[in-house]
C-alpha cells in the first residue's frame, strides 16, 4: 500500500509585488532624479531603491507583499508615504515634494 504524503517545504517563496508611481513638484511637475527605497515593510527591509526618470516615473520591483512605507528624498528632504504592495501584481501611488 503506497501512500503519498504532500513534502513539507522549511522555506516557502515570500509573496512579492511592485510598487510603481510618479513623482510631481508643488505646481505639477514631474521630478527626476528622486530617490525611492522603502524604510518599514512587513517583510526584511529590501535593499531596493530607484530613481525617478525624466518623467517623474519610478519603479521598486520584488517588494515583500503587504504593508510599507515608502521614502522619497531629494537632498535633504524626505516625505513617506503609507502603501500596500500586493502579492503578485502592482500597486501606482503619486507622491508630490513640496
Amino acid at each position: 500500500m503506497s501512500t503519498d504524503l504532500p513534502v513539507p517545504t522549511d522555506n516557502p517563496t515570500p509573496s512579492v509585488g511592485t510598487l510603481e508611481g510618479r513623482v510631481l513638484g508643488p505646481v505639477g511637475e514631474p521630478l527626476a532624479g528622486i530617490v525611492f527605497s522603502i524604510v518599514e515593510s512587513s517583510g526584511a527591509h529590501p535593499d531596493i531603491a530607484a530613481v525617478s526618470a525624466a518623467d517623474g516615473t519610478f519603479r521598486l520591483s520584488r517588494l515583500p507583499a503587504g504593508p510599507a512605507v515608502v521614502e522619497a528624498r531629494q537632498g535633504g528632504v524626505a516625505i513617506r508615504t503609507d502603501v500596500d504592495v500586493p502579492p503578485d501584481a502592482a500597486t501606482s501611488v503619486e507622491i508630490r515634494l513640496c
